[in-house]
């Protein structure tokens, strides 16, 4: 069992969805080495938000949240999100998923 959400996106029946992001859940506070794992074979990958939006400089005077938002935090050090586009081969996604496994068979 790979310690990864078991969320899934969902399609709609009739509906295309050219994805530009596919992000997963890495659990065990494994996102860092899977990161890692990943690129050192080729696959890159991307935090889009390190620090949460509330947690920002940026928006600290136009926040009126600064903590409290738990399932923010935790996504920041948690998610991490994968190359998907249209034009992207079935190989391509397999790749990517045997390079995550691998990871955690080993």
């Amino acid at each position: 069992v790979l310690p990864l959400s078991n969320e899934l996106l969902t399609k709609s029946e009739g509906l295309y969805h050219v994805y530009h992001q596919y992000t997963i859940k890495v659990n065990d506070g494994k996102r860092d080495e899977v990161k890692k794992h990943l690129e050192e074979n080729g696959v890159s990958t991307m935090i889009y938000y390190p620090i949460p939006l509330h947690k920002m400089k940026v928006f600290a005077d136009r926040s009126r949240v600064h903590d409290g938002l738990e399932e923010s935090e935790s996504a920041s050090f948690d998610v991490l999100s994968l190359p998907i586009e249209p034009l992207q081969t079935e190989a391509d996604t397999f790749s990517v998923i045997n390079c995550i496994c691998e990871f955690f068979e080993n």
